[in-house]
Parts: C-alpha cells; structure tokens; sequence
C-alpha cells in the first residue's frame, strides 16, 4: 500500500491488490500512519467487492497452506513446481515451516531485495528441494525452469474454483487439462467481508473503488455509503 501526504493535510492511501484476512490485524506502519490522521482519499482494491455468494468468504492463507500441504503428501515421491507472483507471499511463509523450498534463478533475481520472500528460501538457489516456485509457464515447458522435471507436478494458486461455502476440500482442487497441473484455492484479494471489515478498520472521507467487478448484485457505492 502507499500512502501520500500533501502539505495541505490531504492523506490518500492508495491499496492496491490487498487482502486482509479477518482472523488479521492492520499492518503496525498502518495503524501508526492512522494515528497521525485521518485518510481524506481510500482509493481501494474491490475485485470481489460484491454480494455474490461465493464472493462472501474465501480460505483462509492457513488453510490454502493446508490445501497445497496435503495435495501435496499424496504425491509422496514428486517434485512441485508452484507458480509464484507478488502477492503469494504468505503461501511461501506458510509452507516453509513444514519442507525446503527453494526458488527458480528467476525468482532469486527477481525478489532478492524481499525479505518476505527470500527468507522463507533455502539458502543454497542451485539446491534442488523438492518443492520450489517458479514464474507461471505451461506444463509442456517445463524445461524453461532449471529446477524442474520432466515428471515435476505444477501447482497454480488460483481463484478459479467454484462456491467455497460448504465445499469439501477435494472441490478447491482443480485438475488443469493434464494430471501434472492443478489449481488449488489460494486467494490474494479480500472477500466481500474482508472488504467490508477493512473500511470499519480505515474511515475515509472519500473512498474510490478500483478494479470493480463486472457482475456484482448490489451498488458498490450503496455499500460504501452504508
């Protein structure tokens, strides 16, 4: 998030994709930066901003962990490649604290400044774990990660399952088109409690929606106003 301050007391702060979990508190830089005044512009990420029912809640990063971990453990003798971009830093935290991870030479290049990432790495980049990440590729391309197998199962957190609420586990893993790439339930974006419990947490004078949904079944401004 960025937050701007103007010599005329004007305070924006500008989300972007962000989530905040409900079993989460604000970030301690945000919760100081709101002592020090109020946000006169919340400029917000509303992806999923909408009162569609499988927009309510989505897993939890514990649980997504959980979801990978034990797809994972039925696959005893495989290799994993799981497709990584900003935003995914808590699954890598997540998972760290059960097996080695290490990271692609792309991954290495690209987040050696991030702590949030790098640390959660092991610390030799050519050793070959038996789970790493790796940039987003096609499963017939496996050979553009020098990490990877010919056998290596791919594994892409997504948002693509269908309705959370009173799903059994097996229905937030999706095989994708080959039995060596899956999507398993992983969300970087808040639900429309999440978004709604973020506001609560932040008041803003105005508050501008972004990346609004193209289907929703309430005003995202009623809301807002609400």
């Amino acid at each position: 998030m960025f937050l701007f301050t103007g010599n005329d007391g004007q305070r924006t702060l500008y989300t972007g994709d962000f989530r905040l979990p409900l079993d989460q508190d604000l970030h301690p830089s945000l919760m100081k930066a709101l002592t020090e005044g109020p946000i006169t512009d919340l400029y917000m990420d509303t992806t999923f901003f909408t009162e569609i029912a499988h927009y309510q809640r989505f897993p939890t990063h514990l649980e997504s962990v959980e979801l990978f971990r034990n797809f994972m453990a039925e696959f005893a003798s495989s290799t994993f490649h799981i497709e990584y971009c900003a935003g995914r830093e808590a699954l890598v935290q997540g998972l760290s604290y059960y097996l080695p991870i290490n990271g692609s030479k792309t991954i290495w290049e690209s987040y050696k400044g991030i702590r949030e990432i790098i640390d959660h790495l092991t610390s030799i980049p050519e050793y070959k774990s038996r789970v790493h990440i790796g940039n987003q590729m096609s499963f017939e391309n496996w050979e553009a990660c020098e990490l990877c197998e010919k056998e290596t199962i791919y594994l892409r957190p997504s948002i693509q399952w269908r309705y959370y609420n009173g799903s059994s586990p097996d229905q937030l893993i999706y095989e994708e088109k080959h039995d060596r790439a899956y999507k398993i339930a992983f969300v970087s974006h808040s639900s429309y409690s999440e978004c709604k419990r973020f506001l609560e947490l932040v008041p803003a004078r105005k508050i501008h929606p972004i990346a609004t949904p193209k289907i929703q079944s309430l005003s995202i401004r009623k809301v807002l106003r609400n």
